[in-house]
């Protein structure tokens, strides 16, 4: 995995402005050809292309560690409360959902929100963030999800930093294809007419969260007596256990749009000191704790990389009493489950995500922490002629623990609707439509580029046309 400092791409950026933001006199374009951005650029290019995994990643924004921290913990928190407080809560702060919330069944649990923006240069202040943001009390609170009054503002922020990253890579792409004399390309400026960015804080249900839910929704009375809940908890926990193991949180797929980035996920499980007496030979619990109807989930901040959590069995997290809000006020209504949960290291040592390559070779991505990943989508394999690779990719269950449950950020950088998506002059439709190669279409169920892309179609008619052969009546995952 190509790893580059976000400081280093700023200041390459900053050095001298690509023609689409011309600011100096001269008409110079960004400079790659001096050591070490040349060098730089290409192992970029390479690490996306037809050769490479479809994706680099990015480290040392400033901010970005504190930002997830506060975020990636209301994913759970916002996916296991009641339906209406949910709704409440959404609504207070301008973000929506993608996803049948009512459906228990459900593998992910996602809330979105468009990102507006201009301009590269407008988002150079995002690293001046206003402190009453990281205000100790406030960071505290959010992160053991007791309040959600900075949600929609968290969001935002975490978001716009993500879309810099990403047009950062745009410009640096950019610059490289025009030095090297290769088919002119604006991906940037592809991004930037579009002047949107979709955002998406998504929690990956575990197996014991669904089963839970499904028992919730097929009780006929919504109140019930604190020892009838702890039987039925314990009972659908030790069920959890024992059935067979889903291999996917989501099928392999590849993003249409420009550039995905994703946050480092974020694992979290349940403590086991919640139950009061466990069964140490068959490990199941006989009475998890039950206090309200959303699961209360006690996260504790972690520093550094993933390679320095301490396993789940030896961190355990202190609830701390909430304060009074609109958000706590509907929370405080409610009455059924309350499960206390901690963070933990990704539990079979990677992130759960895990990418194809040409030759239909799988490859599991760890990604620390203080890391951000940059994936190329299938509109910018097109606007390229085929020199960046949208690489099929999903996310797989862990194996080795069946209660814990992933959260992660996801922003979708894409062309204007009315774009129109064609391959660069002098560019064979093949190498454009083919260079990730095809081999994968049979093992992943992924509908072959070409067959859904048509000479001078919009991105948004492109879109359309994925999505029904992906999810439609008759799409390759319709009954996935």
């Amino acid at each position: 995995m190509l790893v580059l400092d976000y400081n280093l791409l700023v200041s390459i950026s900053r050095s001298s402005q690509p023609k689409l933001e011309q600011s100096s006199s001269d008409g110079a374009s960004l400079e790659l050809d001096e050591e070490p951005e040349f060098s730089l650029a290409k192992a970029c290019v390479e690490a996306m292309g037809p050769a490479g995994e479809g994706f680099v990643a990015v480290r040392g924004m400033e901010n970005y560690a504190r930002l997830r921290e506060q975020v990636l913990p209301l994913a759970q928190k916002l996916a296991l409360m009641p339906n209406s407080e949910r709704a409440a809560i959404l609504k207070e702060h301008g973000l929506g959902t993608d996803v049948p919330l009512k459906d228990p069944g459900r593998p992910v649990s996602s809330f979105a929100a468009q990102l507006r923006f201009e301009s590269l240069l407008e988002l150079d202040n995002i690293g001046s963030i206003s402190k009453d943001i990281y205000d100790n009390q406030k960071a505290q609170r959010c992160a053991h999800g007791d309040s959600f009054s900075e949600l929609g503002n968290l969001f935002k922020q975490l978001g716009m930093c993500m879309v810099r990253v990403g047009l950062l890579i745009a410009r640096l792409f950019d610059a490289y294809q025009s030095h090297a004399g290769l088919c002119e390309s604006s991906l940037e400026q592809a991004i930037l007419e579009s002047g949107t960015a979709k955002g998406r804080l998504i929690h990956y249900h575990s197996l014991l969260e669904k089963d839970i839910l499904r028992s919730l929704q097929n009780s006929k009375t919504q109140k019930q007596n604190k020892n009838a809940s702890k039987a039925r908890i314990s009972e659908v926990w030790n069920a959890a256990a024992d059935s067979g193991v889903s291999t996917l949180w989501q099928q392999w797929h590849c993003d249409y749009g420009i550039f995905t980035v994703l946050t480092s996920p974020l694992f979290l499980k349940p403590t086991r000191d919640v139950p009061s007496e466990p069964d140490v030979a068959t490990k199941r619990w006989t009475e998890p704790a039950v206090n309200g109807d959303h699961w209360k989930v006690d996260h504790k901040l972690s520093e550094g990389d993933s390679n320095q959590l301490q396993s789940c069995d030896n961190r355990s997290i202190q609830e701390e009493k909430p304060r009074s809000s609109r958000s706590q006020q509907l929370s405080s209504s409610s009455q059924d489950l309350n499960f206390s949960m901690q963070e933990c290291a990704p539990p079979d040592g990677y992130s759960s995500l895990r990418v194809m390559d040409a030759h239909s070779r799988t490859t599991s991505v760890s990604i620390p922490s203080d890391y951000l990943i940059v994936q190329v989508g299938d509109a910018a394999q097109l606007l390229s002629g085929g020199e960046l690779v949208a690489r099929p990719h999903c996310v797989m269950r862990p194996t080795s623990d069946r209660d814990v449950s992933r959260q992660t950020m996801a922003v979708f950088l894409q062309p204007a609707w009315d774009r129109s998506l064609s391959i660069p002059p002098g560019t064979a439709q093949e190498r454009a439509l083919e260079a990730g190669g095809v081999a994968t279409n049979l093992e992943t169920h992924i509908p072959l580029l070409a067959s859904r892309w048509k000479d001078g179609c919009t991105f948004a008619e492109f879109s359309k046309e994925t999505t029904r052969q992906y999810y439609g009546a008759d799409g390759r995952q319709s009954r996935k």
